[in-house]
Formats: structure tokens, C-alpha cells, sequence
């Protein structure tokens, strides 16, 4: 086939574009290349890693109908101690509280009458607040029926680190993005006492405003502690400590071993939103229905609300109104499923090689090449530079082996497209 060379405007043109693409496709600035990365992200998962067909955890919705029933948020303390001990009946795996309880009961009757002699000042109130019901105390007793695990949120102006499981390092790790804060807020004293343990349930926002990863463990001051799904299944699995290993990085939770990220952090695996309800039971049927109770034996139970009026809502690939808890239970269904994505810390830098490359090489065919040739040899490019794309993301168990079986089809329709240019080349006079 005989070659002809394409004017020089052709070439100042693909460079000029070339060189925009580059710029936008860099990190930062316009975060092109992460919301692209992320969208992909988001539709290449679901047929990468299946989910289990029965949820390890249910759910326990505050939802509209038990606040219209047992009042509007925030719970006396009473009221929510009931709805655990309800749940520890059941005989749960473990029981997580997708709530922050950082503050003192205000609406039990110890409370009211506290609240009454700070204002009035009276020195009488001691004694009749020893003899009224405290709804700490009442939760406290609660709590210990069952292994429960409690919620902290950061805060940097706190200057408190909760206590935690011990978190044995095997190695120096390296966390550079990891989430930091001076301190953190816990439980009132009398209720994390009562507690199996202490997660952190914070959530951050990627660069389009979606919340895709939880913690695995984040740094108060100097001390690293669990998130909440990562605490959550270590009780559940009744280890009394995690492990740490710095080559490879890793994370030991009982028998799960999760590979551990630079910023500490896992990216879940989102059920539809159509499908929560299958895992989810309102509190009020726990509450009032033996029968409704019977589904969470032996089970990871999480406690949260879904109400927007509770405020617990948050923007997800699935939904723009995803409660916490069901992100919490995405990360625990994640981690205990054996599919785990993980974004290896040199593909950044390989991405921006590769575009680069393959942009010159597809600008260098443009200008030595006919049209259809040189769409088709980009339309090639494309379809391999997507393939080594997929080393952006790593899977454990079966998403390993459906990726595996993704490549193997692409792979094969790549050498289709290769066979099929190729016979109509050689029959193209030059």
C-alpha cells in the first residue's frame, strides 16, 4: 500500500488538540480524568463483581413510620434501648449503630429535671434526679445484651482520641492520603463503656460529589482507629485486634484479608437502590412484630435512619439520597464478599503515559495513512489502551475471575477487528 504524507495543518491541528487533551486529562484542575475514571467505574463493577443474592446484613430503618409512631428524631434514649434490646433477642451476629450519641439523654425524665435545676440553680434537683430513669443507663443496659459496636465522627477541634481495638502493624505503612483530624467525638462515657467497640462513620465526597469508599481506618492525632464497617465485622468475627501488613499492604479483619489503599479507604460495591428494601426492616415492626425479628438471628444488624428528616443522606452512584447506614452496609457486604476493587498506586502515572502515547501514535497514522485506515487503527487503540486500563482495578475471589473472563472477550474481538482491517488493507490498491 502506498503511503501518502497529509499536510502540515493536519499536524499542527492533532498536536494543538492532542496537547488540550493532555492538559485536561492531567490530575487536578478540572478533574477530568477522575470523573471520567469514576463514571467507568461505576458501570464496569456491577458486571465485574456480582453480589451475593442474600444480604449478610439487615437493616433496621428509623424510618417515617416508627417516627410517626414513637416521635420525632431525636429518640428519647429509652425508646432506642428498647429497640435494641428487641434486636439483641433476636441472638444478632453483632449489632452496629449508624448513630452518633454524643450527647446526654435531654428528654428522659432525669434529663428534664437536670435541665430544670442547672436553669434554677437549686441544689435540691440532686436528689430527685437519683431517683428518676435515666435513658443513658437504660441504653447502657441495653448494650450489653449484645455485641454492639458505637459511632465517632472527627473533629478537629475535639482534642479526644476514642479508645479501640489494638491495630498491629506489621511494617511501616504507607498512608499518605489517609483521613486525619486532632480528635474525635464519641458516645456520651456510660454508653461507649457499654459498647464492643468504637468506628469511625465518617464519608467523603469523591470530586463529583458521590460517596464511593468508606474507611477502613482513619489517624486521630498520632493513633489509627477502625471505620465502622471494618470494626463492625471485626467483632462480629470476635478477633480482639486487627492486623497490619505493610508488604503488601493489607488488612487482616478476622479471616477477611482486605488490600489497603493510600488513603486507607475501600470502594464499595452499591446495591441498586430498588433492592435496599430486601435487606431493610423498619424499627417500628422490630419494635412491635415478634415475627419481624426472627430474619436477624445470626446476622450483621445496623441501626440508622433513612428519613431525610434525620439529616443521614448522602449523594451515591445509586441514588442521590442514599442513607449512611445502606452505605455502611454496601462497605460490609464489600469486604465480607471477597470482590474488593483496588486502584494500584503507579496507574496514575501510567494513564497519562498512555494517553500520550497512544495520541501520537494515533496523530502519526492520521497523517500517513487514508481515513479509514487510520479510524480504524484508532478505533484499535481505543479498544487495547481500555483493556490495559483494566489493570486501574483489582479484584479479589470471583470479580477476579469475571474480569479475567471480560478481557478474554475483548481480547478476542480485538483480534477480529485486527484480522478483518487487515484483508481489507491488502485488497486496497495502494
Amino acid at each position: 500500500m502506498r503511503l501518502r504524507a497529509r499536510p502540515l495543518s493536519v499536524a499542527v491541528l492533532g498536536g494543538g488538540c492532542l496537547a488540550a487533551a493532555l492538559l485536561l486529562w492531567a490530575p487536578g484542575g478540572f478533574n477530568l480524568r477522575e470523573n471520567v475514571r469514576e463514571v467507568m467505574f461505576d458501570r464496569a463493577l456491577p458486571l465485574l463483581a456480582s453480589l451475593p443474592e442474600t444480604s449478610p446484613v439487615v437493616v433496621v430503618d428509623i424510618d417515617r413510620e416508627s417516627l410517626a409512631r414513637y416521635g420525632a428524631w431525636p429518640w428519647r434514649r429509652q425508646v432506642l434501648a428498647d429497640l435494641v434490646r428487641k434486636i439483641a433477642e433476636a441472638k444478632p451476629r453483632v449489632i452496629g449503630l449508624d448513630i452518633l450519641l454524643s450527647e446526654p439523654d435531654r428528654f428522659s425524665p432525669i434529663g428534664l429535671v437536670r435541665n430544670l435545676g442547672t436553669e434554677a440553680d437549686r441544689s435540691g434537683i440532686a436528689d430527685l434526679v437519683r431517683k428518676l430513669p435515666d435513658g443513658d443507663a437504660a441504653l447502657a443496659d441495653a448494650l450489653k445484651a449484645a455485641p454492639v459496636v458505637l459511632g465517632f465522627v472527627l473533629d478537629p477541634g475535639a482534642g479526644e482520641i476514642p479508645p479501640g481495638a489494638p491495630i498491629l502493624a506489621r511494617g511501616r505503612l504507607q498512608l499518605p492520603d489517609i483521613w486525619q483530624a486532632g480528635g474525635a467525638i464519641g458516645p456520651v462515657p456510660a454508653v461507649a463503656a457499654a459498647g464492643r467497640g468504637l468506628g469511625a462513620m465518617v464519608l467523603a465526597d469523591d470530586v463529583d460529589g458521590d460517596v464511593r469508599r468508606v474507611p477502613l481506618l482513619v489517624l486521630i492525632g498520632d493513633r489509627a482507629r477502625p471505620g465502622l464497617a471494618a470494626e463492625v465485622l471485626r467483632v462480629g468475627y470476635d478477633a480482639s485486634s486487627f492486623i497490619a501488613d505493610a508488604v503488601p499492604q493489607r488488612l487482616h479483619i478476622g479471616p477477611l484479608i482486605v488490600p489497603i489503599d493510600a488513603d486507607a479507604a475501600v470502594r464499595i460495591l452499591p446495591r441498586p437502590a430498588a433492592s435496599w428494601r430486601l435487606r431493610t426492616v423498619s424499627a417500628a415492626r422490630i419494635l412491635a412484630d415478634d415475627a419481624s425479628r426472627a430474619r436477624l438471628a445470626g446476622r450483621i444488624v445496623l441501626v440508622g435512619s433513612g428519613a431525610p428528616e434525620v439529616g443521614g443522606l448522602r449523594a451515591t452512584p445509586v441514588s442521590a439520597t442514599t442513607p449512611t447506614v445502606q452505605i455502611q452496609a454496601d462497605a460490609i457486604e464489600t469486604l465480607s464478599g471477597g470482590a474488593i476493587p483496588q486502584r494500584p498506586p503507579w496507574v496514575s502515572q501510567l494513564e497519562i503515559l498512555g494517553a500520550l502515547v497512544l495520541g501520537l501514535a494515533a496523530l502519526a497514522r492520521a497523517m500517513l495513512c487514508r481515513p479509514v485506515t487510520a479510524t480504524a487503527f484508532v478505533v484499535l487503540l481505543c479498544v487495547n489502551g481500555r483493556t490495559a486500563g483494566d489493570c486501574d482495578l483489582r479484584l479479589r475471589g470471583d470479580g477476579a475471575r469475571q474480569l479475567c473472563a471480560q478481557r478474554a472477550a475483548r481480547a478476542r474481538a480485538t483480534q477480529a477487528l485486527r484480522t478483518a482491517f487487515g484483508t481489507r488493507h491488502r485488497q486496497t490498491p495502494g
